[in-house]
């Protein structure tokens, strides 16, 4: 088994620096041009449910900060946004 696996230390760094005033996280909003295939974007991201580092999350324990399981894979969420129009704030997932 793969996990837990220990943080190395520019993670440990990039975790201890994320802080509400200057997160080490973003959104982005990606143009794309042609025809979206969404079967076959769901069929690539199928790999997360076999890939465990893909879905890995950082939690602590008795030896610190270890990528662990996060028990099943984040789903997508597709929004559809008129162009122009802004998407819905993020939210945080605890």
């Amino acid at each position: 088994m793969v996990l837990p696996l220990p943080l190395v230390p520019f993670e440990q760094y990039m975790l201890a620096d994320d802080r509400p005033a200057y997160p080490m996280n973003f959104f982005m909003r990606l143009r794309f041009a042609g025809r979206f295939g969404r079967r076959a974007l769901d069929a690539a991201t199928s790999v997360r449910a076999r890939q465990p580092l893909l879905t890995a999350i950082a939690c602590r324990c008795r030896r610190g900060w270890v990528w662990g399981s996060a028990g099943h894979p984040s789903a997508v969420q597709w929004l559809a946004c008129a162009p122009g129009e802004s998407p819905p704030a993020a939210e945080v997932v605890a």
